[in-house]
């Protein structure tokens, strides 16, 4: 395997979910970076991926609450390889990372339902870290490319702001990831329906005791 020489991209993540109701609560698996003997002639790395992560938490009454993740959009060219086939390996680089956060040993490969985007998983209990993830894209015979190194930080949970720092406003009416059909939320419906329901009960006491 071909290792190539170290170089560097930085970008940041800062990032929170308020609370949302949701419908539905399922994630596509990642799978594991399969090679490919017909690509074992192939010596050049790919180049260093482009990284965005965004940080997303779900609360109590939504179906996924107590659920945390790390959403980390990746992309790479490779000279041989076409770039739906690449896996890429993840790396905690340094600083204080979120406990339990799922990053296996092996090349991860995206699922193909949720096309170059993987999930990482860790403990929803943690409030607030900040670390760096390195991410390397590898081609179908193992060569590993040049890093790309994202700095996450999750400090409160009162924003959503994807890495390249443009602001993601929060909809209460539609927070949607699109894992394998996702977290859906529809908070302001249920928030319209439970107010009637207390307006009317109140007009209903109000008459009896009349």
């Amino acid at each position: 395997m071909k290792l190539a020489p170290l170089s560097l991209t930085l970008c940041a993540a800062a990032a929170g979910v308020e609370p949302q109701v949701a419908e539905a609560c399922s994630f596509a698996p990642n799978a594991t970076h399969a090679l490919d003997p017909a690509f074992s002639s192939d010596v050049t790395p790919p180049g260093a991926p482009d990284v965005t992560a965004m940080v997303r938490r779900w609360e109590y009454p939504s179906t996924c609450f107590d659920i945390a993740l790390i959403d980390v959009a990746v992309s790479a060219i490779d000279d041989a390889a076409p770039p739906e086939r690449l896996g890429y390996r993840f790396r905690v680089a340094g600083g204080d990372p979120p406990d339990g956060l799922g990053i296996p040993d092996a090349a991860i490969a995206p699922p193909r339902i949720n096309a170059g985007r993987v999930l990482l998983f860790f403990n929803y209990m943690d409030p607030a870290f900040a670390f760096e993830l390195e991410v390397r894209a590898v081609d179908l015979n193992g060569n590993e490319g040049p890093p790309t190194v994202v700095a996450i930080a999750d400090p409160t949970k009162t924003t959503d702001t994807p890495s390249d720092g443009i602001d993601d406003p929060i909809d209460d009416t539609d927070d949607t990831i699109d894992a394998d059909g996702g977290c859906s939320a529809t908070g302001s419906a249920s928030s319209n329906a439970l107010a009637s329901l207390l307006t009317l009960g109140v007009l209903l006491l109000a008459l009896r005791r009349r």
